[in-house]
């Protein structure tokens, strides 16, 4: 026995938009493309502030030969898990 035509079998889902409601949506696309590339932005200029005060302390008293550096597995740990915070 054949299956009767029913319309909703081939309803694929889709509506039409009017070119106000498809700038409304394009504004906020933009404003959120906005949002996520000032968030990147901090987080590369708190992970560039965290590398550079490092760096800045390794440059400390040049002519010493030796750094004394008690506990260094845990404070590195530490600052990996910040940067991966990030």
């Amino acid at each position: 026995m054949s299956e009767k035509f029913n319309r909703t079998d081939y309803d694929f889902g889709f509506s039409f938009v009017s070119d106000e409601e498809m700038k409304a949506k394009e504004a906020e696309l933009s404003k959120q493309l906005v949002e996520t590339e000032k968030s990147s932005q901090d987080k590369l200029e708190q992970l560039r502030d965290m590398i550079m005060l490092f760096l800045n302390n390794m440059l400390k008293d040049p002519d010493k030969p030796w750094i004394y550096w008690p506990d260094r597995q845990t404070k590195v740990k530490d600052f990996m898990e910040k940067i991966k915070k990030l």
